[in-house]
């Protein structure tokens, strides 16, 4: 009670201590309490709130050339009109007055070029800063589209200071000026360190999930070289792996500065690795679907195929202006994928209790992890009416709880199946122990016998010269042939062998076994070790006389071969036995003692070369091996 008590300790520690540190290193995905400014003109969002109302915000919106000075007219929407000519500079301006310790200026300039002066002095220019001046700008086009906000620092003294932004307006053919509506760029003042804090929040949460999305790949990497290394090659962890490695690169795809460290592709990189990852996903459940894999790998096929369709269309850049387009690049991938792996559970049910250790643990876990999902969906917002959800809003939440089901039912069943070899390792080493000591034993008992039979023999004949009458002398002389004479039913040549099969054959006689010997030739040396030797032939003998003994069989017999053929030593055993006895032969759980006999003798056989078959009828169990002989 105390070790139990003792462990239940350390366990609980050990989690209190993971957990600990855990909340230290996510602390980092949270950004600090930002102080911002929002001084935009337009309301930022989907829909403006009930009773919003435009305004300037202090802001000043004119043209300007040379020193004469216009203001534009506000079209009460954010936008404003009166250019002089198409493509005309616009500036806005404002008096600083906001409190901020570290402030930061973003404008939201997506596609325009922007100037950014304070009193009149350049910050920021997308050109040549020395030659920006307010009333002298052409700003050119810009040649690629900003996907993050212009970012410039401020001088602590800006308080008070007069802030002006320059900005590009386009060239509309056909429309004249006064027509022109310029919308200026949305701009945020905000505190510098929660500006910083909030990118290194935004880079924790990319890097936590993709370097544990990695780590994961590499366990499962891990341990199918180590299974591979001690004879169980398991490629089915390779899918398990890639699919990690695609969701790791589906969170680096996400990364708001992706196409700065890898450049800009012609797809859309981060939704084609999560399609990738499900198919893997979907191959690897496939491969641990036992009888019934074929239904789950025809469906993971036929989305794969999907997949690629989507993928041809992504690259020849094809626009999305048909409904069959629509269908193949959004919508049938999506049904496929949700389909497999409704499929996945499915057949997971079927296998929870029969043929797979994996998908017992498979089916509980996944199903915990969509109920997870659906709670906190509902407590973080009110869930959508079932008009509203889609299968690709279900879809991706569904694969998280399955991927994350299969990387631990993977790794409790490698780690379960390597404790059971280990075990079941002990357990053949302790067994071949066994039958090595059992021949020694027998060795000895031969050896004192002999003694004894050649100590007898040699009194009785001093006893018959010392005797005179001849009824004596004659009895005497019979009783040291008796004596001489030795119980053997095999003589083949190998003494090891002769030892063996003469204490088994004549314990199974004496039980009342029938024992025929068809032929007894045996090489006097083979390639095997005495161990192994005497751990295969005890365990043939045992197995045998087990049948033989089995419940219901009629007239029980032990049949022998031993011959040679074609550099072969060729060993046939046979017994009696009932149908109930070769099924349970045939279907032994792994861990089971009465299993190791048969599984030593494929190890001993398979190790030399050998060839091993088993043979069954109505009444009978037949086992033949071939083991090559040693040079």
């Amino acid at each position: 009670m105390r070790e139990r008590l003792c462990r239940w300790a350390l366990a609980a520690v050990s989690l209190v201590l993971c957990a600990l540190f855990a909340l230290g290193l996510l602390a980092y995905t949270q950004p600090m309490e930002a102080q911002v400014y929002d001084l935009s003109f337009v309301w930022e969002g989907e829909t403006p709130p009930e009773g919003w109302a435009f305004s300037d915000k202090g802001w000043t919106v004119f043209t300007q050339e040379g020193t004469e000075k216009r203001e534009l007219v506000p079209n009460g929407v954010g936008g404003y009109t009166g250019l002089d000519f198409p493509g005309q500079t616009i500036y806005f301006s404002r008096v600083l007055a906001e409190p901020l310790d570290a402030p930061t200026l973003q404008i939201a300039a997506a596609d325009s070029a922007i100037a950014v002066f304070l009193d009149d002095v350049p910050l920021y220019a997308d050109f040549d800063r020395e030659t920006a001046a307010i009333g002298a700008l052409r700003l050119p086009t810009l040649d690629a589209y900003r996907t993050e906000p212009v970012t410039i620092s401020l001088p602590m003294d800006y308080r008070g200071r007069t802030l002006t932004i320059a900005q590009g307006t386009y060239i509309y053919e056909g429309v004249p000026a006064a027509e022109i509506t310029a919308y200026p760029a949305a701009v945020t003042l905000l505190c510098g360190y929660a500006y910083e804090s909030g990118l290194i929040a935004q880079s924790f949460r990319t890097a936590i999930p993709a370097a544990l999305a990695y780590a994961a790949a590499a366990l499962l990497l891990a341990l199918m070289v180590w299974r591979a290394f001690h004879g169980r090659r398991d490629p089915g962890l390779l899918w398990a792996a890639l699919a990690l490695f695609f969701v790791m690169a589906r969170e680096v795809g996400t990364a708001p500065f992706f196409y700065q460290y890898f450049g800009r592709t012609q797809f859309d990189f981060a939704g084609l690795a999560r399609f990738f990852a499900l198919a893997a996903l979907l191959a690897f459940l496939s491969s641990r679907a036992g009888k019934r894999r074929w239904a789950l790998w025809v469906l993971t096929g036929l989305y794969t195929l999907s997949v690629s369709i989507y993928l041809v269309i992504e690259l020849r850049g094809l626009e999305l202006t048909s409904d069959l387009l629509i269908f193949l690049a959004v919508s049938l991938p999506v049904l496929l994928g949700f389909c497999a792996l409704l499929a996945a559970l499915a057949l997971g049910g079927l296998f929870w209790r029969k043929e797979s250790r994996f998908y017992r643990l498979f089916c509980p876990i996944m199903l915990a992890g969509i109920l997870l999902f659906v709670a906190g969906a509902a407590l973080a917002r009110p869930l959508p009416s079932l008009s509203g959800v889609t299968l690709h809003y279900l879809l991706w939440p569904v694969m998280a709880a399955a991927l994350t089901a299969a990387v631990l039912s993977a790794v409790a069943e490698v780690l379960s199946g390597e404790v059971a070899r280990q075990t079941e390792a002990r357990a053949l080493a302790e067994r071949e122990r066994m039958a090595l000591a059992s021949y020694e034993s027998l060795l000895r008992q031969q050896q004192e016998i002999l003694m004894l039979r050649h100590d007898m023999t040699k009194h009785l004949r001093v006893l018959q010269g010392m005797v005179t009458e001849p009824q004596a002398a004659a009895y005497l002389h019979s009783l040291t042939g008796e004596v001489a004479q030795t119980r053997t039913m095999a003589n083949t040549g190998n003494q090891m062998i002769d030892i063996l099969l003469n204490s088994r054959l004549a314990a199974a006689q004496d039980a009342g076994i029938a024992v025929e010997l068809q032929l007894t030739q045996a090489p006097e040396r083979l390639g095997l070790s005495d161990t192994e030797l005497c751990s295969l032939l005890m365990n043939l003998l045992d197995n045998a006389v087990a049948g033989a003994q089995a419940p219901g069989v009629a007239k029980p017999y032990i049949k022998l071969d031993l011959h040679l053929k074609n550099g072969f030593f060729v060993f046939t055993c046979e017994n009696a036995a009932v149908w109930e006895w070769m099924k349970r032969e045939h279907k032994k759980e792994p861990m089971q003692t009465h299993g190791l006999g048969r599984k030593i003798i494929q190890q001993i056989v398979t190790r030399h070369g050998g060839l091993l078959r088993t043979e069954t009828g109505d009444d009978f169990y037949r086992v033949i091996l071939a083991l090559p002989i040693s040079a």
